[in-house]
């Protein structure tokens, strides 16, 4: 079984009795490495409140992921690397994900990007061109390109330590490792080769 939580919810009776009803692994939306960033996106977490969660679930041996988003709402350069950092600082937290922010219709953020506004352009409004891999805006300094490319250190960033390639190999196994480490090498040449968004 698997699930998903915002970190603000969890306690260690929560997770005791998720672990009970075979609770093996979850997900938490992170959002941003940036205090500032989650209040702006109405996040209602703190970071340390994140920490906790993950120092919660992690002691019941669940395997952890977590999901961060750039280009969100007032995003600059150094927010963003503060992302990227707090996501390699949790050492609880077994697979990070580094998304890119993309104005879905209905939500805040698409009403933020059509009228401009928190350091917003949006370049695309046409719906189909929205994706969690291919920036449609950018935000302050960081333009789409640049998106792209703290995705793509970000994840280098993340992945290659010691800490997580050494549990990928030994929780996942040598066949899931095998597979894992290929599909992560693919969508890094990917991002690298076909993610060239225009400024």
């Amino acid at each position: 079984m698997e699930g998903w939580l915002v970190a603000k919810q969890l306690t260690e009776d929560l997770i005791a009795l998720m672990k009970k009803a075979g609770l093996v692994r979850i997900s938490f939306g992170i959002e941003s490495g940036n205090p500032d960033v989650l209040k702006v996106v109405g996040k209602g977490v703190t970071m340390d409140e994140i920490r906790s969660a993950y120092k919660i679930t992690k002691k019941y041996a669940i395997e952890t992921r977590g999901s961060a988003i750039l280009g969100l709402p007032t995003d600059t350069k150094k927010s963003a690397w503060d992302t990227i950092k707090f996501l390699r600082s949790i050492k609880e937290l077994d697979h990070p994900y580094i998304l890119i922010a993309a104005p879905y219709p209905g939500t805040r953020m698409r009403e933020m990007a059509l009228k401009g506004e928190a350091g917003i352009t949006l370049h695309e409004k046409d719906y189909t061109r929205l994706s969690r891999y291919k920036p449609v805006m950018s935000v302050n300094d960081l333009t789409r390109k640049s998106l792209v490319r703290y995705q793509y250190w970000g994840i280098i960033y993340n992945y290659l330590t010691p800490r997580r390639l050494w549990y990928n190999l030994t929780r996942a196994g040598l066949k899931a490792a095998v597979r894992n480490g290929w599909a992560f090498g693919k969508s890094l040449f990917l991002k690298k080769h076909d993610f060239k968004a225009r400024e």
